[in-house]
């Protein structure tokens, strides 16, 4: 579907949002909810886009467990994204993926498992972070020092509505509310962008998509994002025992 009629059919389908409304932002596509990497104005969040990436089965494993997601990578191999994209029943299931970024595919085969909540520690735990040596030499996002604060812009990146890896798409947002470990923003979000991480306009990751409000199932204008300050933790903790 060319770029255009995505976009287009994303902002007759969801409830009014917030357009990027500054053509310095989105250029042709600023009154659109959704809107392709290539249209974006603001090179650092364009070039953002390039660490993102989605989740396919590993074909040669025979894996039916449905996948998708949104998963992004940081400086240094890591591979960001919310645990319920990985796991299945038990820890095994990560190596049954395979992460699509930029057209090529990555098996998770080989990566080791730096953090990840089972199902049962679901919350604001449901964070994994794993190590792919074959992401090591891969352009990485970089995590914020500071975290996100109320009316700041956001621009999430992640593949809404579609496990095929070939949907990317950026929503634009403001902070609601923000404390050290969750913010709310008001982007779009909708299943598929769990693990979705959030930038701001330096490109560097603030946070990264948690949840829908409870009983929202199809899209929301209201989310809640992990602070880059958890992310950074964790991987900091990593490099430490190293």
């Amino acid at each position: 579907m060319p770029a255009d009629e995505r976009t287009g059919f994303y902002r007759d389908k969801l409830t009014p949002s917030r357009p990027f409304l500054d053509d310095d932002i989105g250029g042709e596509n600023a009154k659109h909810y959704y809107f392709p990497p290539e249209s974006m104005n603001v090179l650092p969040v364009r070039m953002a886009c390039k660490s993102v990436s989605t989740f396919i089965p590993d074909s040669e494993s025979g894996y039916k467990y449905p996948v998708g997601g949104t998963a992004f990578v940081v400086e240094g191999g890591y591979l960001v994204t919310q645990s319920h994209c990985l796991i299945g029943d038990n820890l095994g299931d990560v190596a049954n993926r395979v992460v699509v970024l930029n057209d090529q595919k990555v098996s998770l085969k080989d990566a080791r498992v730096v953090h990840i909540s089972k199902e049962k520690d679901y919350g604001q735990e449901d964070i994994a972070v794993l190590h792919v040596p074959e992401l090591e030499g891969s352009k990485g996002l970089v995590l914020s020092n500071q975290q996100a604060q109320e009316s700041d812009p956001v621009f999430c990146i992640g593949f809404p509505d579609t496990h095929n890896g070939d949907e990317k798409v950026i929503s634009y947002g403001l902070v609601q509310r923000s404390d050290t470990e969750t913010f709310d923003h008001d982007s779009q979000v909708r299943p598929g962008n769990s693990g979705s991480p959030l930038v701001n306009k330096k490109g560097e990751v603030v946070g990264m998509v948690f949840t829908q409000p409870e009983g929202v199932e199809e899209f929301t204008t209201r989310a809640t994002a992990v602070s880059v300050n958890m992310i950074r933790d964790i991987i900091n903790s990593d490099q430490n025992q190293a």
